[in-house]
């Protein structure tokens, strides 16, 4: 709602849900539109907009707990805007499911193909520490992820940190099902192993099996390379702040009906939980 104002005294600025503004050189003043939550939930009116939250709410979970899963390999990576991006990633996923209506798109079944090639951070990459690619393979049958190092020619050390003496080459498997706050986890064995190489006696990289185990019937794989530089000072290692990067080598989903469903939140449960949040009424 807008009105003119009229008074001796000119106000400019905000007041509680009262916006005033100068315009023309006339006063005015705006009140803000309620939104009433009971209409938002069940009106038609609201029908496109309820949609588009359900999908936005789901990309926002599957990506939000995504990158939870792979904390522990990121948290000294400068990620900058991440959660933004996979946000925005999962919502070009999602759209890719053709089989459902507007609203009821799912992330497990789009396009998953998207996250191949994912960077963590924008400045640090994996592309530009190797020369040549890393090449996963996901195996359903035999439960196991094949990272596959023959590609690779060489490191590219004018892409190093400075101060770098060691470095190590971490592989890992993400997997996330159809209930992302309930279902994912991170498999890594060699994170916690403190196998440091050193930069100028660089050795070449040799082929890991990551074994996996899927505990739903619908779930995302995504086999992710990290790469973290050290640096040896009186014997000890320090791993350094810049130049560590991740990337996601592929992704695939897998089905297996004979395992339990993990059906995540339906649309209404989302509307719900933003509507509480963001709407009066």
């Amino acid at each position: 709602m807008m009105a003119r104002v009229k008074s001796i005294i000119s106000f400019e600025g905000s007041l509680f849900d009262t916006t005033f503004y100068q315009m023309n050189g006339k006063s005015y003043a705006r009140q803000k539109k309620q939104s009433n939550k009971k209409d938002f939930l069940s009106k038609d009116s609201y029908k496109g907009s309820r949609r588009s939250c359900s999908e936005f709410g789901s990309a926002s979970s599957f990506g939000g707990a995504f990158r939870r899963v792979l904390y522990p390999m990121i948290s000294t990576i400068n990620t900058g805007y991440f959660s933004s991006r996979l946000t925005a990633l999962f919502r070009k996923v999602l759209k890719g499911d053709m089989k459902s209506d507007l609203g009821e798109r799912k992330v497990l079944e789009g396009d998953l193909t998207l996250l191949k090639g994912l960077e963590v951070s924008t400045i640090d990459k994996v592309s530009l520490l190797l020369i040549g690619q890393v090449k996963a393979t996901i195996d359903p049958a035999l439960h196991q992820v094949l990272f596959d190092f023959s590609a690779v020619k060489r490191l590219n050390r004018k892409a190093f940190p400075a101060g770098a003496t060691h470095y190590r080459i971490v592989p890992g498997v993400v997997m996330v099902g159809e209930n992302p706050k309930k279902s994912g986890k991170l498999i890594n064995p060699e994170f916690t192993e403190n196998k440091f190489k050193e930069i100028g006696n660089p050795e070449r990289e040799i082929n890991r099996i990551i074994p996996f185990r899927q505990n739903y019937s619908n779930m995302l794989c995504c086999p992710v390379l990290g790469i973290y530089f050290y640096q040896q000072i009186n014997g000890e290692f320090y791993e350094l702040k810049t130049g560590a990067a991740l990337q996601v080598v592929a992704s695939e989903r897998l089905l297996r009906p004979d395992l339990p469903s993990d059906v995540g939140r339906n649309w209404k449960d989302w509307i719900k939980g933003l509507a509480s949040g963001i709407l009066k009424g």
